[in-house]
């Protein structure tokens, strides 16, 4: 399922998996009480986040936010990574759909990763989405502009605007 969906994804044909697909892999991530503990299911999960209705997107990630907010400093450094991703994939996915409005509690989950510079691209894209949140287009295109001028054009030019 996760090659189907990242062979998807790349392509940008997301919209073209069929509903029985969507269907299979809604279940797998959720078949199991306990998925927010779970890297697999996680990471299937951060790679499906397209296929999901805005209404299920506000629900798994309220789930992944209750779980993660009072301790997310002490997860170990790939679970931070994670869901990292999620968040960060989670933004992406509202703006592209023109929801706008951000559950704060994202921001502070970002905001509770370690001063790494393993971690320096999600604060980057933290301070974007915030920047798209506030409506702030000088912030937005100097955090584009910087993208592009550090070897990373083309995923400046995806960054929804």
């Amino acid at each position: 399922m996760r090659a189907i969906l990242i062979e998807a994804n790349v392509t940008h044909t997301i919209d073209q998996i069929p509903g029985k697909v969507r269907k299979e892999i809604k279940r797998i991530l959720f078949e199991n009480d306990d998925w927010v503990d779970d890297k697999l299911t996680l990471r299937l999960f951060c790679n499906s986040m397209l296929i999901f209705s805005h209404n299920e997107l506000n629900f798994y990630i309220n789930e992944i936010i209750d779980k993660y907010s009072a301790h997310f400093d002490q997860e170990d450094f790939h679970h931070q990574k994670l869901i990292a991703s999620i968040c960060v994939n989670f933004l992406y996915v509202n703006c592209i759909n023109n929801n706008l409005d951000f559950d704060s509690r994202i921001f502070s989950l970002l905001d509770q990763l370690p001063e790494m510079p393993e971690f320096f691209f999600y604060k980057v894209l933290r301070n974007y989405y915030k920047a798209v949140a506030g409506k702030d287009t000088t912030k937005c295109q100097s955090i584009k502009s910087f993208l592009a001028q550090n070897g990373l054009p083309h995923f400046s030019d995806t960054l929804p605007k």
